[in-house]
């Protein structure tokens, strides 16, 4: 199996549909809210289309202290930020210990036609980058967002309303 086949076997396995992730997205958010403890968001990848819209509506819903958008490149929008390469373990988790988030968005990935020019990268990242958030996560008994790319779903998949066990051919 080539390196391009592992890549597109695991974005199989573990990649869901954008719609669905918006609404898991709505959901924790719902839930979180009705917890008694202070809600605190770390999002990764906050520079992002879907980081910049989320960092500034949870900001404006929870307060800016209680949301640190991280990215490699500083954001042009107002929200507390801190500067994060995801891939450096020791600092993602100094800033995990400092900032004690609820919620871990992890939203810092490369995606497909990106991606595709440097296939090894693209995994390196996605994948240790994930593994990196889901350990400080458990580490913080903090929840944990990951969303999905629509990279994964090819011309024969249902265009409205895709379920999320769906033909997956990129």
């Amino acid at each position: 199996m080539c390196i391009r086949d592992r890549y597109m076997l695991a974005k199989v396995k573990t990649l869901r549909n954008l719609a669905s992730s918006i609404q898991m997205t709505h959901n924790l958010l719902r839930n979180m809210s009705t917890q008694q403890k202070q809600s605190r968001f770390l999002i990764t990848g906050a520079n992002g289309q879907i980081g910049t819209e989320l960092g500034n509506k949870l900001s404006e819903k929870y307060g800016k202290q209680n949301v640190l958008c991280t990215d490699i490149i500083e954001p042009k929008f107002d929200v507390q930020f801190e500067k994060l390469n995801v891939l450096d373990r020791n600092h993602f988790r100094q800033i995990g210990i400092n900032f004690k988030p609820t919620c871990i968005i992890h939203l810092a990935a490369i995606l497909s036609a990106k991606g595709e020019q440097d296939i090894d990268f693209a995994i390196k990242l996605n994948n240790e980058s994930f593994k990196i958030a889901l350990d400080l996560s458990v580490e913080l008994n903090s929840q944990i967002f990951v969303p999905s790319t629509i990279g994964v779903f090819g011309p024969t998949s249902p265009k409205v309303m895709t379920p999320n066990e769906t033909v997956l051919i990129p």
